[in-house]
């Protein structure tokens, strides 16, 4: 059987997360640990959610930024 490309992946995952009228999902297990690890960004995926134009984001807590990254979001908050 062939691989889904994907862009086929993430339609798959933004499908279920509108049927299940879930806008986030949590990735984490019993523990609250959680369960997925991104090589590449060298990051743990907690939850995914839907951005306003249906597309699955991850959400990754704020904690494992740069300091001066949590510095702009909190400067860009208060505008």
């Amino acid at each position: 059987m062939e691989e889904k490309e994907i862009s086929e992946v993430l339609l798959d995952i933004a499908d279920e997360l509108k049927c299940n009228d879930d806008r986030q999902r949590n990735l984490t297990d019993d523990c609250g640990e959680p369960t997925v690890f991104d090589a590449r960004s060298e990051l743990y995926i907690r939850d995914i959610t839907l951005d306003k134009d249906g597309d699955p984001c991850a959400l990754i807590p704020l904690g494992h930024f740069e300091d001066d990254t949590i510095r702009e979001i909190a400067k860009t908050m208060r505008r």
